[in-house]
């Protein structure tokens, strides 16, 4: 995958925590991988929710999450953020948790 879109609020697991297992399971993948031909970066997470509060935006970012977009989806905006993140140099789209300063993360 280059890109997962995961909303807020899901029937049995919140996004961030989803987010937070994602980017746990692709960093031990990472580092399994690290120097085979295998080696892939892990996808650019997007986390979607219809609260445009900064406590909600913040939380998907500390999980993890490259952007967070809002409800309703645009395809425009949706299309933007995408082509934005694939442009992305390609060191940074190594985007672990912890690892990314949060200027280089964004919020739409």
């Amino acid at each position: 995958f280059r890109f997962i879109l995961t909303d807020k609020n899901m029937a049995r697991m919140e996004g961030p925590e989803a987010v937070r297992r994602m980017v746990s399971f692709f960093d031990v993948i990472e580092k399994e991988t690290e120097g085979s031909s295998m080696a892939k970066p892990r996808p650019f997470i997007v986390g979607c929710t219809g609260d445009a509060t900064p406590e909600a935006q913040a939380e998907f970012l500390k999980a993890g999450a490259d952007r967070v977009i809002f409800k309703p989806l645009q395809a425009s905006k949706l299309a933007k953020t995408l082509r934005e993140l694939e442009n992305r140099p390609r060191e940074d789209r190594k985007a672990v948790s912890g690892s990314v300063s949060r200027s280089s993360r964004s919020v739409f």
